[in-house]
């Protein structure tokens, strides 16, 4: 299987990268693709899909900010066997879409959930318990698929290691993942995003992301939340704060293919 580290960029977030320190890796340049931004258009979708086709599922995507976070649901809908999908988040992207139908970075992993035939279970870590108790999945069958550890619950589970591990345990062992990482998980600290962020330390994303690669079957993974270019503000303050956040992760993630 061809496996390779890719950087989609949308925004120009990664053009300062030099890609030898992420193993080589190939940077697809698609700024030019109108229609982008939160929500994704048809004709979009069809630019990306032709990217996505040439970078493959199998390896490891840097995905530019949040606003992107859909082309998770691009890169899954390649997968033609059953899988699960690990979802690191402090939001549940979960929405109904706003505008009939479309494919947005709000509503995606519903998307996924309640439309892949392929996936089995969706374990969501790190929204805040109030956000988990107002996703709304009518089908039963798909609803029972969805596996939630909200933030609260990660701060009680954290006291006891056998209560995270068992919590973690639900997802199938058997069943080969997709992993995907929004960095807006993180407590400000770790990352600088263009959304508000959760609690998560480093330390606890890196420890949870080596259970998942030591213990299954890592078919590929994702990485976004970068901080948009066009807020000079907060990309002042980013840019380094999150480029040592994308190496531990891609240290991490690389040696699970």
């Amino acid at each position: 299987m061809k496996m390779e580290t890719v950087f989609l960029d949308l925004t120009g977030i990664y053009a300062g990268y030099d890609m030898e320190e992420f193993g080589g890796a190939r940077r697809c340049d698609a700024g030019g693709i109108a229609g982008t931004d939160m929500y994704c258009s048809e004709q979009a979708q069809e630019e990306l899909m032709k990217l996505i086709a040439a970078a493959g599922v199998h390896g490891l995507h840097f995905i530019d900010s949040g606003n992107y976070h859909y082309l998770t649901k691009l890169f899954t809908d390649m997968i033609d066997f059953p899988f699960s999908l690990v979802l690191f988040d402090n939001h549940t992207d979960m929405q109904d879409p706003l505008f009939g139908g479309m494919l947005s970075c709000g509503g995606w992993a519903k998307d996924v959930l309640c439309g892949n035939r392929y996936l089995r279970q969706l374990m969501l870590i790190g929204p805040p318990s109030e956000a988990m108790g107002d996703i709304s999945i009518p089908d039963e069958e798909r609803k029972g698929r969805l596996l939630k550890i909200s933030r609260e619950d990660m701060e009680g589970l954290q006291a006891g290691d056998a209560a995270l591990d068992e919590a973690l345990r639900r997802l199938d062992r058997r069943i080969p993942l997709y992993i995907s990482v929004d960095k807006d998980i993180l407590s400000a600290e770790y990352a600088a995003t263009n959304w508000d962020q959760g609690e998560m330390s480093a330390g606890t994303l890196a420890g949870l992301l080596r259970y998942f690669a030591e213990g299954y079957e890592i078919i590929g993974a994702d990485i976004c939340g970068e901080c948009s270019p066009q807020d000079a503000s907060l990309q002042s303050a980013s840019g380094d704060l999150n480029l040592r956040m994308n190496r531990l992760l891609y240290g991490i993630l690389r040696s699970a293919f």
